[in-house]
């Protein structure tokens, strides 16, 4: 996001100097209605159309678009370029934040944030999992699927769930315990989902509680009878409003510190 940002400003100074933001921000303030209006279809395109059905929506957009502009008189010589470079802009950036983001390499940190677009990552065919998961939901949903990915270097997985008004949603291997970590600095936050221990794992990289949790990952193992290695999955939940929902694990408590009514 900040890179598409980066290049359209840069390409904007070279080309017409300063004086250009003034002549598009006032553009922009003149019409910031049809604007927002523009952004909330963006958003619903992008949100609710499978990436394969786009084309016929952005045609029908578009030559709603092109009929209003011509009816409003908007494509005077004055107003043509800035109209036509924030369209532009607009799609370009639609099209970066709509990639995948489980694409590129998975280091022992991995961070997944959502702003009114929603995400959804899925990890490669035994893809190493991180160590530490850090996934930001606001106004949005943002899916996150490990099902198909192998266990980190060195556990447990920490998922750090942060929510503003947002819902994340969690899909693990059936074989991975999930407990609870730190869940202090959340607000108003429902949690959905089966937790395999009634702890809490506030520092699960100390001695006591990593002895603790690998006890639970031996005892898993083998009620799972999977005969697959598995990890222990500390989540952490921070924020206000949403909700974190762990998939395809049944409904069985909803922690009083989360805000679960």
């Amino acid at each position: 996001m900040f890179g598409v940002i980066g290049i359209w400003t840069g390409l904007l100074l070279a080309l017409a100097g300063p004086g250009t933001f003034a002549v598009i921000g006032r553009a922009l303030w003149d019409r910031a209605g049809y604007l927002l209006l523009a952004c909330a279809v963006v958003v619903l395109l992008h949100n609710f159309v499978p990436k394969g059905a786009l084309a016929g929506p952005v045609l029908l957009s578009a030559a709603g678009v092109t009929v209003l502009a011509l009816g409003k008189g908007w494509w005077a010589p004055h107003d043509l370029w800035p109209g036509l470079g924030f369209m532009l802009a607009l799609v370009a950036t639609s099209a970066v934040l709509r990639q995948a983001a489980g694409s590129g390499s998975h280091g022992p940190i991995r961070r997944t944030y959502g702003m009114f677009l929603n995400r959804h990552v899925i990890y490669d065919l035994d893809a190493e999992a991180p160590e530490r998961l850090d996934v930001v939901a606001v106004l949005c949903r943002v899916v996150i699927d490990l099902r198909s990915a192998g266990v980190p270097r060195t556990g447990p997985l920490e998922i750090v769930a942060s929510s503003v008004a947002g819902r994340i949603e969690l899909a693990l291997p059936s074989h991975w315990p999930v407990v609870v970590g730190r869940t202090n600095a959340s607000r108003s936050i429902r949690l959905d989902g089966l937790l395999d221990a009634t702890e809490v794992f506030d520092d699960p990289r100390s001695s006591e509680q990593g002895e603790r949790l690998q006890e639970i990952e031996a005892e898993w193992q083998i009620y799972s009878r999977t005969g697959e290695t598995g990890t222990a999955v500390v989540l952490h939940v921070a924020g206000v409003g949403g909700s974190v929902h762990l998939r395809d694990r049944q409904r069985t408590i909803s922690d009083p510190s989360l805000g679960a009514g």
